[in-house]
């Protein structure tokens, strides 16, 4: 049968990457393309082996082996022609060349696995990735070789093996997907996993579809009344969950932009948080001060209302690899001179002016501070005063206010490149104690903390009116 890629669908085949998650909101063709992914790699890798997991497996049967475009209808003619047969009590396509796929569900982590065994495979697909256990996930690349199969198609030699993810946001490996494949880098754009495999995040909407109803696809979503589905299904939104403090408030299409040249009118300033066993974090913020139509690094342009926050730059002191609240136990006559270092090389050399930091460099016998101004990269300090809440609460208000199409009121925003700022602050949990606050123990707050100095500095300048009296 004819069969037509949307862009997006497109790019699934363009990639050369070894890890391949596409997720998003549902609609967007994740599961067509799937199914039309492991066809064209039976048909043009003789022996080659694919195998594709799905949570249950009435799941599997219905949206793989029923219905239109089900692999049955894909693959019709060629089973009329006898060049592919399937197997339907073992799950299995068979093709003629010495290819199948193996259609397998993921209902149990060791029956899974022992399923997994002894098959070498070029390409193993997991739909629905966020419902399957994290074990399974992680069980997958070890079963991706070649072994002795030659691909002779150039093609596919530069793209196989493959592991390939798709899902919509929710489910039980929600956190894991979204820490190992969004939270590195930003869509789009190739990195490497702690194992040094390249990997790439593909998010994913329902507009990348042009074949559905989207006017009515929206109305049937939003009829639910669950404003968390709808960000999740809806808008394919891997921040929303509900227990993150700005699950709500922070929105990857809306508080991300890309990489820019700052104009000289705008105020630069340097953020700190210190730490040592636990992570330091450093963050350069830019102020919107006119000049207000930016464009660009990939030469789109927008315009910044006046006062707009943007954290534009990061240096995030822990100690690698998936533990994001170790420190890397720095001292501070090694911080400072790096940090000095780091505006030279962005750029940023003679133009950054002394932000907030934690007011406990200053205090004690050692005085740490000292160390800083040796290296002429100087701060203000932050208050002592409890300023957490209204902090938060200020943060959440400058995102909400980047969700509008037409900026017209400062708002606060993220560049691309700031990964370590965009995994950890959206997923702080809300203080079950307080609600209108964090979480402050045993998770990642520290470049949080250095943002939510520099949000409320204005603050600290003008100061609180009291009023006495009625």
């Amino acid at each position: 049968m004819d069969i037509t890629l949307t862009e997006k669908q497109s790019l699934v085949f363009q990639t050369t990457v070894d890890k391949l998650f596409w997720g998003g909101a549902a609609s967007g063709g994740k599961t067509f393309v799937n199914k039309v992914l492991a066809v064209s790699v039976c048909m043009a890798v003789p022996h080659a082996q694919v195998a594709i997991l799905r949570n249950t497996s009435k799941n599997l049967k219905k949206n793989y082996m029923m219905g239109s475009y089900s692999l049955p209808q894909i693959l019709a003619d060629n089973i009329k022609e006898k060049s592919v047969n399937i197997n339907y009590s073992d799950m299995v396509v068979n093709f003629s060349n010495g290819s199948a796929i193996h259609l397998m569900h993921a209902e149990h982590i060791p029956s899974t696995i022992e399923n997994l065994q002894g098959l070498e495979f070029v390409l193993i697909i997991v739909d629905e990735a966020a419902l399957i256990a994290a074990a399974i996930m992680n069980h997958c690349p070890s079963r991706l070789r070649l072994g002795s199969l030659k691909i002779e198609d150039p093609f596919w030699a530069e793209r196989l093996p493959r592991l390939q993810l798709t899902s919509n946001p929710g489910g039980i490996s929600h956190g894991y997907l979204k820490a190992r494949y969004i939270d590195p880098a930003p869509e789009m754009t190739e990195f490497l996993d702690d194992a040094g495999t390249r990997c790439m995040f593909i998010p994913a909407f329902a507009k990348d579809n042009p074949h559905i109803d989207h006017e009515g696809y929206e109305k049937q979503l939003k009829s639910m009344g669950d404003d968390v589905k709808y960000a999740q299904l809806g808008e394919g939104d891997w921040n929303a969950g509900g227990a993150a403090f700005f699950s709500d408030a922070f929105k990857r299409d809306k508080n991300i932009i890309p990489d820019f040249d700052v104009p000289k009118s705008w105020r630069i300033t340097r953020c700190y948080d210190p730490g040592f066993s636990s992570p330091f974090g450093y963050i350069i913020v830019v102020r919107v001060k006119g000049e207000n139509h930016v464009e660009f690094k990939d030469g789109t342009k927008r315009y910044l209302p006046n006062d707009t926050i943007i954290v534009y730059r990061e240096w995030y002191g822990y100690a690698g690899g998936k533990d994001m609240n170790k420190g890397a136990r720095m001292l501070h006559d090694e911080i400072a001179p790096t940090m000095k270092a780091k505006e030279e090389d962005w750029g940023l050399a003679g133009r950054v002016k002394p932000g907030r930091a934690d007011w406990k460099i200053w205090e004690g016998e050692l005085n740490v501070y000292k160390e800083y101004e040796k290296a002429n990269v100087t701060f203000v300090k932050a208050e002592k005063k409890n300023m957490r809440v209204p902090g938060a609460l200020k943060m959440r208000s400058l995102m909400f206010a980047a969700h509008d199409e037409l900026l017209e009121k400062s708002c606060l925003l993220f560049v691309d490149k700031c990964v370590h700022c965009i995994s950890t602050i959206p997923d702080l949990p809300a203080d079950p104690k307080n609600p209108d606050d964090v979480v402050t123990d045993g998770v990642p707050d520290h470049l949080y903390d250095a943002l939510r100095y520099e949000v409320m500095s204005e603050v600290y300048k003008v100061g609180f009116m009291k009023v006495v009296g009625t």
